[in-house]
């Protein structure tokens, strides 16, 4: 009977420590990354030294001196005249009344990822972690500006991996809102594994965040002048439909960024919609071009939109139905079958490596 008794209140015990771990491990958290979070401002000059803020976001400290945001956050700012390219952006630490003026010094647009610098910025970055072990279930903690809220807090799990080559997109209920582009994402023990940077619209809690393994290579690429109309192109392809805070696909669905095609256009994956039965699965993939496909010719199109069947034992896949479009996609209504022209099954090598088959990885993953 004492043995009885003894093992329900070792019980109890336990249950008491589950309970009190997660706002201690939170707290802890914050404690650790808050002042390595900062609020990002974007301005536009109206000329006579006025000028107006054009949109906001977050950042984290990964160096000395320097920040990662998402460049979408920056597109709204940058201003082209004669060649020459100019932005506006301060960095704000919680509670201050002013900012810190910063300038871009890296880039890579495609990924949505930019390198900011501030002189004097002399704050203790944060530790940056890794994608490699993470889980499904695994508590996470997201710090950054929603809203304009600076070092708002919110705790979650990770939902899911979506794989897009060597390191996942990380999917987490974590709460996020515009504004948290370009904050963190941290694990229970406070390092840095991803910038939390788009939402379905319309979904319940699927929020993303880029891995922070590119950080790393984003912060070794430095800036070029084709970097700035870059960024703009992204974050238009980002409202039209692509992967972004604001692309989504209403009815179900979203656009997820996978890879650039040397051919000149990038992949997208619906990821809303993949489906496995078996050794099958079907995605929807979309290519948009960055340039007309048969410029000069009727019918010259600048995107395409396929429904793809794969075979996951053999590495092969299909196209079953495509359609094509003369502007860069955007989604007004839900696509089905009916939009499509029908083809027929001819099943083809996935090259290794290649972005059809990072497609095939995450659809029969």
């Amino acid at each position: 009977m004492r043995s009885w008794w003894a093992a329900v209140l070792m019980i109890w015990a336990l249950r008491a420590d589950a309970q009190s771990a997660v706002p201690t491990a939170g707290h802890q958290v914050f404690d650790a990354v808050s002042r390595s979070v900062f609020s990002v401002h974007v301005f536009e000059d109206s000329g006579q030294g006025r000028r107006r803020q054009v949109s906001a976001g977050s950042a984290v400290a990964y160096a000395y001196g320097r920040v990662v945001t998402n460049c979408h956050v920056l597109a709204p700012g940058i201003r082209t005249d004669g060649g020459r390219h100019s932005l506006v952006v301060e960095l704000k630490e919680a509670g201050q009344r002013s900012g810190r003026s910063a300038r871009l010094v890296s880039a890579d647009p495609a990924r949505d990822l930019c390198v900011l610098e501030a002189v004097g910025l002399e704050v203790l970055p944060v530790l940056l972690g890794t994608t490699r072990a993470l889980r499904v279930g695994q508590a996470v903690y997201a710090v950054g500006s929603p809203r304009g809220l600076e070092l708002t807090l919110s705790g979650g799990l990770i939902s899911g991996l979506r794989k897009t080559g060597a390191e996942p997109v990380i999917q987490t209920d974590a709460a996020v809102s515009p504004g948290s582009s370009g904050g963190g994402l941290f694990d229970d023990r406070g390092r840095l594994i991803g910038i939390t940077t788009f939402n379905v619209v319309g979904g319940q809690n699927l929020n993303f965040a880029l891995p922070v393994e590119w950080i790393k290579d984003v912060a070794s690429r430095g800036i070029s002048p084709g970097d700035f109309a870059a960024i703009v192109a992204h974050a238009r392809r980002l409202a039209q439909g692509g992967a972004g805070a604001k692309g989504s696909v209403p009815g179900g669905g979203r656009w997820v960024m996978m890879a650039n095609h040397p051919g000149g256009y990038d992949v997208y994956l619906d990821a809303g919609r993949l489906q496995r039965e078996g050794a099958e699965a079907q995605a929807w993939v979309l290519h948009n071009f960055h340039v007309p496909v048969l410029a000069g010719e009727a019918g010259a199109y600048r995107s395409r939109v396929l429904l793809a069947q794969f075979d996951c034992t053999g590495a092969r896949w299909s196209l079953r139905h495509a359609a094509t479009y003369t502007e860069p996609f955007a989604g007004g209504r839900r696509l089905s079958a009916d939009d499509f022209n029908p083809h027929e099954a001819d099943y083809r090598a996935a090259s290794p490596g290649s972005p059809m088959d990072a497609v095939r990885a995450a659809a029969c993953r």
